[in-house]
């Protein structure tokens, strides 16, 4: 495959990978997301967010948590929690005019003694609500207390738990074939709605949603979020960690011993229920994490929780978290994709790479954050992934290009200039390269010819194993000084070399130009003096001596890759080029003696001597026309260094 098609296919297959990478990214991510398989850590993610909505805040919950825990079980001296118990539980609640009661603890069956006192309590009393597990007994229910059947006292306790043991959504309603459950979290937050008239209401937007306030509760689906698999059963809604608050605790030992001042408990929802570790009674939740205080809660605590987002609905205005339609959260994703494409395409340096994606992590993490604490659920680890492979994926392909495009660059000039050369090449390559492949442009350049004088004679009088061994030697020493010079050899032909100063990086200015003619000309020079050492030592190992001839021109030219599409170089020309080659020829045509030179003769056209003239003395050879010009110029011969003053 050919120089020029290669780095013309790659350059026009170089953003259809980038695209076809960063689609399949998105594709791929988007795709395992919608199949369920990152909801686990997407979900992980979502809990972590709302952690930083769980703050240190004051009790300003009108809640009162009765609890029942080893210690009081042990005080009691006996368990389960007799009716009688329960009663004077009831008893003092109710004298302390507490609004709502809500008895977090099943009672389907009597545990005397007291059974007829407790349940004529419950009878007269509104205010109490109390639990019971949705479903027929037959499939694991539990019914409510038996005296409070068909009323609105009784609300059940059920739980949505995810994977890992985790609470995340709260329960309005639950249905089945026969019949139609309110939970005990509502049923306690619309009896302590009464006073002020608040009722749950259909929303005006949707009337198949249910509102509190100006809260408007969505139902959930299976796919809100993350989830993907979930079990949207019923009524559901996602719970806020800004409602999980420290509420006012009671021990039972303390309020039955009325060592607890009534003043605590009125107006206010008091739950009873038990805490102890032996009952097993406990959850996690999204806000309670590894490196928070509550690694669980207690089942009453998280209904008391569910309660009181109820009431900041109603209250403070306060709505269930709620997450964005999957066409957006595939928006985002693909954003966050598409960027990281970016982010490889752009950078290249390593260590700039890892800030960058960094920043991106941190930054996705922030917004994601951000939404949370504005109450919506925008995907974490998806966005995440994307940013972060389509990078690292953009990146091993911008990198295996440049590879293969530093590979180009020295192919064509990595044997016939100076390594440090080839490295500020690849430096500029942005000026030298374009769309993958080299750039033609013209400027101004100073090239040079030189040959050997007599090598016709030479090369049919040795052998030729000789030849080339006599010819690589001198090679080798000239193209040295050339490459040491910055000078390009872009082409040999027998004993004849080519090279080129100020053929690689763009010169935009005079001084630039002067530069590449100053280098030439010391180029020359030294060539020139090596050509001397070279022969006498020719003359010491009696090998055949010649003299070489440089010609020297300043000008315009050409450059760019020129060839058959099977075989291609980089190479300058033009008319300066030519003139080169006619002043390195010059005497050889007219066969005019120039001994007086030695082993060599140095020739220049007007323009290199003007821009050399101040360092170097030359001396005028005359006007000619040289072949294949139709006009005259003025060439001048080398003669050495100007004296320093």
């Amino acid at each position: 495959m050919s120089v020029h098609f290669f780095l013309r296919r790659m350059a026009t297959c170089v953003w259809l990978q980038v695209l076809g990478i960063v689609g399949l990214v998105a594709f791929t991510i988007i795709g395992v997301r919608t199949l369920g398989y990152l909801q686990t850590p997407e979900l992980a993610a979502y809990d972590w967010t709302l952690r930083f909505q769980s703050k240190t805040m004051p009790n300003s919950a009108p809640i009162v948590l009765v609890t029942i825990s080893d210690q009081d079980i042990h005080w009691l001296g006996h368990w389960p929690l007799s009716d009688a118990d329960l009663t004077e539980i009831l008893h003092r609640l109710l004298s302390a005019q507490v609004r709502t009661i809500g008895i977090d603890m099943y009672r389907d069956m009597a545990v005397p003694p007291g059974r007829e006192d407790l349940e004529a309590v419950l009878s007269r009393n509104r205010e109490i609500v109390t639990v019971m597990k949705f479903g027929e007994a037959a499939h694991g229910g539990i019914p409510g207390p038996p005296v409070l059947k068909d009323t609105d006292q009784i609300g059940f306790s059920d739980l949505i738990v995810d994977a890992g043991g985790i609470v995340r959504r709260g329960l309005l309603f639950l249905d089945n074939e026969t019949s139609v459950g309110t939970s005990f979290a509502l049923r306690l937050a619309m009896r302590y709605f009464e006073k002020d008239g608040i009722t749950l209401q259909p929303s005006p937007q949707n009337s198949e949603y249910f509102q509190l306030g100006s809260v408007t509760f969505q139902p959930f689906e299976s796919t809100d979020g993350s989830y993907r698999t979930a079990d949207a059963s019923g009524y559901q809604f996602l719970l806020n960690a800004a409602a999980h608050q420290p509420f006012t605790k009671v021990s039972l030992k303390e309020a039955l011993s009325g060592k607890v001042k009534p003043e605590i408990f009125k107006d206010r929802i008091v739950m009873v229920g038990v805490v102890a570790q032996g009952v097993k009674d406990y959850f996690f939740t999204a806000w309670c994490g590894w490196w928070t205080d509550c690694h669980h809660i207690s089942g009453m605590e998280l209904q008391a929780t569910i309660v009181n987002q109820l009431l900041q609905a109603a209250y403070e205005g306060l709505a269930p978290i709620q997450s964005i339609t999957d066409k957006w959260e595939n928006f985002w994703i693909l954003w966050w994709t598409m960027l990281g494409g970016f982010v490889g395409w752009w950078l290249r340096k390593p260590w700039l790479f890892a800030v960058v994606t960094s920043f991106g992590c941190l930054t996705i993490c922030g917004v994601a954050v951000w939404a949370i604490q504005a109450g919506w659920w925008i995907p974490l680890v998806s966005p995440v992934m994307g940013w972060v492979l389509s990078a690292g994926l953009v990146t091993s392909i911008m990198a295996n290009r440049e590879k293969q495009e530093r590979q180009i660059l020295l192919d064509i000039f990595g044997r016939h200039v100076a390594p440090e050369v080839v490295d500020r090449l690849w430096a500029e390559r942005s000026q030298l390269l374009e769309e993958g492949r080299l750039r033609s442009r013209k400027q101004t350049v100073t090239t040079m010819f030189s040959d050997l004088e007599g090598f016709t004679g030479i090369s049919e009088n040795l052998q030729p194993s000789e030849l080339l061994d006599w010819l690589n030697g001198y090679m080798d020493r000239m193209v040295a000084i050339i490459m040491r010079y910055g000078g390009v050899v872009d082409d040999y032909h027998g004993d004849m070399i080519k090279a080129d100063f100020g053929s690689i990086e763009p010169r935009l200015t005079e001084q630039e130009c002067q530069y590449d003619a100053l280098q030439a000309i010391a180029c020359a020079w030294e060539m020139r003096q090596e050509m001397q050492r070279l022969h006498q030592e020719w003359i010491q190992t009696k090998l055949p001596t010649v003299r070489i001839r440089i010609g020297i021109h300043t000008g315009p030219v050409v450059m760019g890759c020129l060839g058959s599409a099977k075989r291609m170089k980089y190479t300058t020309i033009g008319d300066t080029v030519n003139v080169a080659a006619r002043l390195e020829s010059f005497e050889k045509e007219t066969q005019e003696e120039w001994s007086t030179q030695g082993v060599c003769r140095i020739l220049m056209g007007e323009t290199t001597r003007q821009w050399i003239h101040h360092l170097w003395q030359t001396e005028q050879v005359g006007r000619f026309r040289l072949r294949g010009k139709e006009q005259e110029m003025t060439v001048y011969r080398l003669t050495g260094k100007r004296p320093s003053s």
